[in-house]
């Protein structure tokens, strides 16, 4: 059922792409029917799932969800701000895109904060107003 709701608003309002909260529990065989499904009535439309954990290239391929949201990279982010050390941010960058490449090709979903998490605001130790 939700496979044609989907199609009938691709048809109907021509969106471009949906966002999926919490992927990482829901079954990867549901984003294939949906990838199968979406693609057929639009071929670039665009899938994306709220992944916490895990290595993102069980969610992201070519018959699945084109990208997820990067949580590593989330907290290296204002935790590298906070102590002046951008060790871990880099760790993380270089550990999925450089030498070694783990997610070659992908387009994570990087974010500074989201409805899940505290606004960086908050979590910035030196804040100006």
């Amino acid at each position: 059922m939700i496979l044609q709701v989907i199609r009938f608003r691709i048809s109907e309002f021509d969106i471009d792409g949906l966002r999926f909260d919490a992927a990482d529990v829901m079954e990867k065989q549901f984003f294939t029917a949906m990838h199968a499904q979406c693609t057929s009535v639009k071929s670039d439309f665009w899938l994306m799932g709220e992944v916490i954990h895990g290595d993102y290239r069980a969610w992201v391929n070519n018959e699945s969800l084109n990208s997820v949201t990067n949580y590593e990279c989330y907290k290296g982010l204002w935790s590298s701000h906070n102590d002046k050390n951008y060790f871990e941010i880099a760790y993380s960058l270089n550990r999925q895109f450089g030498e070694h490449v783990i997610y070659k090709g992908f387009n994570l979903y990087n974010f500074a904060d989201n409805h899940d998490v505290d606004s960086i605001r908050t979590v910035l130790f030196s804040q100006t107003a």
